[in-house]
């Protein structure tokens, strides 16, 4: 049985987030690296702080993980 599991990757721009927080400015903040002031813009939870290589960073482990899903689906 195969299963596809598809993710999500909407880039959203979080207008509430008026920070544009650098390495340096993360740390004043946020409290554990989650956001003090800014909620996520799709479900009001909490968010984490991250760069703008993020979304580049999913979007390439996604297709890693699918390449090495099908060359290991008869192993």
């Amino acid at each position: 049985m195969t299963r596809k599991i598809l993710l999500d990757l909407r880039r959203i721009d979080n207008t509430a987030c008026t920070q544009k927080c650098n390495k340096n400015l993360r740390k004043e903040y946020t409290d554990q690296d989650i956001c003090k002031k800014t909620k996520s813009a799709l479900d009001g939870l909490p968010v984490r702080c991250v760069g703008a290589w993020a979304h580049d960073k999913i979007y390439r482990l996604a297709q890693y993980f699918g390449i090495f899903a099908t060359g290991m689906k008869d192993k």
